[in-house]
């Protein structure tokens, strides 16, 4: 006769691995009733959309600019030049936590978006260095969170062409 093995406990990690899938799953159903159409946007999950949806009460009013949005995203440029080097750097000031998403979108977009390929490539054919390209995505990629204040103006999530 065989008998059937005593049901162990679940290892912490399964534990912890559980409790992350529960979390992911109500993060998502907070941003999907706060700002649907951010998920709509090409490299924009639940964990990357969050920090987009959430400070809503203190993103600029819709009529703003969308450099509103990249100075409280901290994605905005700051001159950095030197001599004959006419150079930006990115702000270091702003969310922070909106900052590393926008981060992580770019990374996810380099990767899968034919667009952001584009514009990769665009901007390293007018010269610039990949490095320098890549800091001008956050940027361009800051206006998905434009559409939070007004979602009227829902944005397409395609990348500036400047």
């Amino acid at each position: 006769m065989h008998r059937p093995a005593p049901s162990s406990p679940p290892s912490p990690v399964q534990s912890l691995a559980a409790e992350a899938d529960q979390l992911q799953a109500e993060l998502t159903v907070l941003v999907q009733a706060l700002a649907p159409w951010l998920l709509e946007i090409p490299g924009v999950g639940p964990l990357s959309a969050a920090p987009g949806a959430g400070p809503a009460g203190r993103m600029p009013a819709a009529s703003a600019p969308r450099t509103a949005v990249a100075a409280l995203a901290g994605t905005n440029p700051i001159p950095a030049s030197s001599g004959q080097v006419t150079r930006h750097r990115l702000n270091r000031g702003g969310d922070r936590q909106l900052n590393r998403a926008l981060h992580t979108i770019v990374l996810v977009r380099l990767r899968t978006d034919p667009d952001t390929r584009a514009y990769m490539a665009r901007r390293t054919a007018q010269g610039k260095s990949r490095r320098d390209a890549k800091r001008c995505l956050p940027g361009s990629c800051s206006g998905c969170w434009s559409a939070t204040t007004n979602p009227a103006s829902k944005s397409s999530g395609q990348l500036d062409s400047t």
